[in-house]
């Protein structure tokens, strides 16, 4: 049996970490324009499906942070991309779906693919990135 070798580059890492306290407030408050900055319109419709919606909406925040701070050490995206840009949503029992706008074409080219890791717990969100690609 043949064995085939697949080198995979990573291209960029990010974390970040973020307290679900802070998002209970910006949504209480009806913070609407700071909401609209950040999250599209549906992930604000999935996140304020739970009790605990401020876990969800932490995680994604988390998640897009990783993301800008993973692709940050890609050329083509210096100071493009904004939290909005970026919109992740649920896949039922599998790896969250990641969407970017399509402004950032240059990702697509490079056939880059986006790993993450979201994790929330009452006082703590976190989300983990990896930006990878394959060498032949």
């Amino acid at each position: 049996m043949k064995q085939r070798s697949s080198n995979i580059l990573i291209n960029g890492i990010g974390v970040d970490i973020e307290h679900p306290r802070r998002f209970k407030r910006i949504m209480l408050k009806k913070c609407i324009k700071v909401r609209d900055r950040i999250f599209t319109p549906k992930e604000v419709e999935y996140c304020s499906r739970f009790v605990k919606f401020e876990e969800r909406f932490a995680g994604r925040f988390a998640a897009k942070e990783a993301i800008l701070k993973a692709l940050s050490s890609l050329p083509q995206t210096h100071d493009v991309l904004t939290p909005k840009d970026i919109e992740i949503l649920p896949r039922y029992y599998k790896k969250p779906h990641i969407r970017i706008n399509t402004r950032l074409i240059g990702i697509r080219k490079a056939n880059l693919k986006i790993h993450l890791s979201i994790s929330h717990i009452a006082r703590y969100a976190v989300a983990f990135c990896v930006i990878t690609h394959h060498i032949a």
